[in-house]
């Protein structure tokens, strides 16, 4: 059964952004030691369960290697690193969002460029 709802763009964004970043914050949480419940863990799955039932996909691209003609990036800032070999996606400031495989919003990212290339 379908719904109407009232729902916009933003709502959509806020609510992905929202749960990337409880997703993110609790990542790093763990990694300190903090204890946090597995039930957390559980909740956050849950929600990406839900908005990919929905066909709503949040896509984080840190790590990943970056080339000039990716369109799903706004790169916000950069810095040289001759240690790399490939510029990579240093880090994710917003994820992208993605809703039946059609780029929703853009991600915005801070990448590291390779200066051996």
């Amino acid at each position: 059964m379908a719904l109407d709802l009232n729902i916009t763009k933003d709502d959509i964004s806020a609510i992905c952004l929202e749960v990337w970043k409880l997703e993110k914050t609790f990542k790093q949480e763990s990694k300190l030691g903090n204890s946090f419940s597995e039930k957390i863990s559980q909740r956050i799955k849950r929600f990406k369960e839900i908005l990919k039932r929905a066909n709503i996909e949040i896509k984080d691209f840190s790590g990943e290697n970056y080339n000039e003609g990716l369109n799903t990036l706004d790169v916000v800032d950069s810095t040289e690193d001759s240690s790399l070999k490939n510029s990579i996606i240093k880090e994710t400031i917003t994820p992208a969002i993605f809703i039946n495989g059609i780029l929703f919003k853009r991600s915005k990212v801070i990448i590291s460029i390779s200066l051996s290339q």
